[in-house]
């Protein structure tokens, strides 16, 4: 339209807090169980509860019901790196869905392509855990709105430490 300014879409994402380190650690543990015992993804949906006068901002994490993928290979299951989930129930009224944190096993933190078109439809901060099985798992995060995905570095929404310029964050 004549007279307006071009301009970019942009994302001012303000948590009243970082997801707290313990229930990261907490999903990290869930996520290296399923990755020992299947070799495959895992993803849990992250919840909050907005900050009252008397209590501050809550975070949960919650396991939907999910598929992993795979052949059996060998006498063994072998998962393929994508699984399919279903909706979970909220732990209360006052919890609002906030995105999803799914793991990415064995290999780094980085959204897939996969991820990238699924996370389209589905509004709100998305992160991948990699290297889960290691002492310094990664991760990357981004939020998604309105079909529009935008980066945003890890350490600004989890407690975990901030990573040089193009890697993903670590604990």
């Amino acid at each position: 339209m004549p007279g307006l300014a071009a301009h970019e879409a942009r994302l001012d994402l303000r948590l009243p807090r970082p997801i707290p380190r313990p229930l990261l650690e907490r999903a990290l543990g869930f996520f290296r169980a399923v990755f020992q015992r299947w070799e495959g993804e895992a993803v849990l949906v992250m919840l909050y509860a907005p900050p009252t006068e008397t209590c501050p901002v809550r975070y949960r994490f919650v396991a939907p019901p999910q598929k992993i993928h795979g052949r059996v290979e060998g006498g063994r299951f072998r998962a393929f790196m994508r699984l399919d989930y279903g909706a979970c129930a909220r732990p209360a009224p006052e919890f609002r869905k906030l995105g999803t944190i799914h793991s990415h096993g064995d290999l780094p933190a980085r959204h897939s392509a996969i991820d990238e078109h699924d996370e389209l439809f589905e509004t709100g901060l998305h992160v991948t855990a990699g290297y889960i099985h290691t002492t310094l798992p990664e991760f990357q995060a981004a939020f998604v709105v309105g079909g529009a995905r935008f980066p945003v570095a890890a350490a600004d929404v989890l407690a975990v430490r901030a990573a040089p310029t193009g890697r993903p964050a670590s604990m």
